[in-house]
């Protein structure tokens, strides 16, 4: 404010308005820029100082989450260089306290790396730094101890796009690469150890069924059966749980399916109560659909959705059981739809019923159900081996449960020239 008066009213009616501070005339030009100079010091120091502590504060918490997570986490330079690690990280990569001069080649030495997708040689990319978006691996050291790292390294960029370093985040995965060899020996197990004393229990029933000791008499011919049938589901569980685990996708032998010919195939497979009271239709365009997969490994995929369509409809119901199968098709991927009209899933359920092992409630579906929770997991894993997904599609409140496959479509033929 520059005034020529003095009056207090004045200059508090101008504070009002926003004036910092008055000059009074008469007065120099060099004497007005000393005082506007000294103002703007004042409000720029007082500015970078509200900065400073919201930046002192938004540091903490970043600080302190990052010292919380669980996993082990690495800051690098574009470089290589490591420039900050988690507590987590220097447990497990046994770090110093300061890490100013180590590259990440140098704290990784130790380990080797595995490519996450089976059958295809991958570089390792902290060989490297110049992924360009998030990438997923596994890091394995067998000295002094051995750990299994599950890595996921991932760009950070400035605000204008340009990559300027690395996160890289460290799941300790020994345990579970432990559980899983665990598994893998005890399934080999049950494979080697049950098939053959079970081959030994089945063949005797049929053996007495046939009349090589005599012709059987009533009841000795429904314990036969009894004891066929319940020694033929034993293997089958047996196989399902075997099967679950050996699903490949670099060993399957892909060739050239039709729809039409799995679903006629799948239905083959049903067991006869449910062949002779339940209804399969294939809606006409959907079963000439084609795709490139493992013609048994998808036609058990096929009769596993329409088995479990059956089996959930409940034993008690008047209504035939019945399973529509309709599609669709774009540029890349045929799309087919599995409606059943069972009781339905209930939404909070949707996602665990492809879990392994796992069932829906018995009040739901009438009454408990014969089996143990591997038919949807073995089509999910079957699905996801051929590059597709399966999942259950909201039904508005409809009764009746809509599985929907999305699976890549075979391309077309080259012509001939």
């Amino acid at each position: 404010m520059i005034t020529g008066q003095n009056e207090d009213v004045l200059r508090k009616q101008a504070h009002d308005l926003g004036a910092d501070d008055y000059v009074t005339k008469p007065f120099t030009a060099q004497y007005l820029t000393g005082e506007v100079m000294e103002k703007l010091q004042a409000y720029l120091l007082l500015e970078l100082r509200a900065t400073s502590d919201y930046l002192t504060i938004e540091r903490e918490k970043v600080e302190v989450l990052f010292k919380q997570v669980q996993d082990g986490v690495l800051l690098l330079y574009r470089q290589g260089k490591v420039f900050s690690a988690n507590p987590m990280a220097r447990q497990l990569l046994d770090l110093p306290e300061e890490i100013p001069t180590l590259g990440i080649r140098q704290v990784m030495k130790a380990f080797q790396f595995e490519s996450h997708t089976p059958g295809v040689a991958l570089e390792n990319p902290l060989e490297k730094l110049d992924a360009q978006s998030t990438v997923s691996f596994t890091l394995l050291r067998e000295n002094p101890k051995r750990l299994a790292l599950y890595c996921q390294l991932s760009p950070i960029s400035n605000q204008h796009n340009e990559i300027f370093g690395y996160m890289l985040v460290l799941h300790d995965g020994t345990s579970e690469r432990l559980a899983e060899t665990a598994h893998n020996r005890f399934l080999a197990l049950i494979n080697h150890k049950l098939h053959t004393p079970l081959q030994a229990i089945m063949t005797f029933p049929k053996l007495y069924l046939k009349g090589m000791f005599g012709p059987p008499d009533s009841k000795g011919k429904d314990f036969a059966e009894a004891s066929a049938r319940q020694s033929t589901a034993l293997q089958n569980l047996i196989d399902e749980v075997i099967a679950l685990t050996n699903i490949d996708p670099a060993m399957i032998n892909r060739e050239l399916l039709t729809v039409e010919k799995l679903v006629s195939q799948a239905k083959v497979l049903l067991p006869l109560p449910m062949k002779e009271s339940g209804k399969v239709e294939l809606d006409s365009s959907a079963g000439q659909m084609k795709f490139h997969g493992g013609t048994t490994l998808m036609t058990y995929a096929f009769r596993d959705l329409i088995e479990n369509a059956f089996k959930f409809n409940g034993s008690s119901s008047t209504t035939v059981p019945r399973v529509d199968i309709t599609g669709k098709e774009d540029e890349d991927f045929i799309t087919l739809v599995f409606a059943d009209n069972g009781p339905g899933i209930p939404a909070e359920d949707r996602e665990r019923v492809f879990r392994r092992f796992y069932q829906v409630e018995k009040n739901v579906t009438a009454g408990q159900v014969p089996g143990a929770g591997l038919g949807l997991a073995m089509v999910k894993e079957t699905i996801d081996a051929h590059g597709g997904r399966i999942w259950i599609e909201a039904n508005g409140g409809a009764s009746g449960t809509r599985f929907v496959i999305s699976l890549p479509k075979a391309s077309p033929a080259p012509r001939s020239v």
